[in-house]
Order: C-alpha cells, then sequence, then structure tokens
C-alpha cells in the first residue's frame, strides 16, 4: 500500500509532521504551484506536498543538516518535481530555483525530537558522571578526614 509520495505505508513512518493538515490548509497547494520547504527535516511536511503536486508542480526542499539533505536525496531523488539545497533558508535569495517565485514556503520552526533527545541523553550521561565524581570526592573527603590527626 502506498500514501505519502508513493511511500510505502505499511511501515512505521520514522517521523510523523506536527499540524499537518494545518500546514497544508494554509500552503492551498495548487497541483502547478511552486513551494519550498525551508527546514526539510526528515520530509514529513514536504511529502504531504509532493502527494498534492501534479506532474507541473516543484517542490523545493532545503535545511542546513547534512542528514536532513541525505534523507530528502534518498526519498526524492527520483522524482524530477524536487530539487534539494543545503543551506540556511537565510541564505534563499542566492539559490536559482527560487528565481521564478513561490507559490508557498513552510518553515517548522519547532524544535525536532531527535535533537532534545540526543540533549537530553547527553545530559543524563552527564548527570550521571557528575553523580559518580561528586561520590568519589565525598569517599575521598571521607576517607581523608578520617586519615588526619585530630587537633586541639
Amino acid at each position: 500500500m502506498t500514501g505519502l509520495a508513493g511511500m510505502r505505508t505499511d511501515a512505521q513512518p520514522s517521523h510523523l509532521p506536527v499540524m499537518l493538515a494545518q500546514a497544508l490548509d494554509g500552503l492551498r497547494v495548487l497541483g502547478n504551484g511552486r513551494y519550498l520547504d525551508g527546514t526539510f527535516g526528515r520530509g514529513g511536511h514536504a511529502r504531504a506536498v509532493l502527494d498534492r503536486l501534479g506532474p507541473e508542480g516543484r517542490l523545493l526542499v532545503m535545511d542546513k543538516d547534512p542528514e536532513a539533505i541525505a534523507t530528502a536525496h534518498a526519498l526524492f531523488s527520483a522524482d524530477p518535481r524536487v530539487a534539494v539545497y543545503r543551506g540556511s533558508f537565510a541564505d534563499l535569495g542566492h539559490w536559482d530555483e527560487t528565481a521564478p517565485g513561490l507559490d508557498g514556503v513552510f518553515f517548522d520552526l519547532g524544535v525536532f525530537a531527535v535533537v532534545v533527545g540526543a540533549t537530553l541523553l547527553i545530559l543524563t550521561a552527564l548527570a550521571h558522571q557528575s553523580v559518580r565524581g561528586y561520590r568519589q570526592m565525598a569517599d575521598i573527603a571521607t576517607t581523608d578526614a578520617a586519615a588526619a590527626p585530630e587537633s586541639h
């Protein structure tokens, strides 16, 4: 069974886009339109836009993250309607694909769960190291205090 941009729908999606219906309603995707996903991420919104585009439509995707760009190439390299650009949306004017104009632009400026998860993992590891370090310092201080001669 296929769904979003020809992707298999019986597989568990790796990314569920937030507020997808609202984003698509706001974009008002035309079959022959030109749209930009300026924060591609893992492509959930881009796939939904692509599903609504006809053969004359164009989807431009960009992201600064090299992993996101690799995902975009893996998902869309065979689709001539899609152009992929690695960079910040601040550089949008330097991308020739945007010169003909755009019918809609999408930026997901929320927090990406993968980043939050990685950050929490790092903080957890640091916290465990700190607790272990404090315990070791406390053990040394206790040992040193017990071994020190009493002074009066």
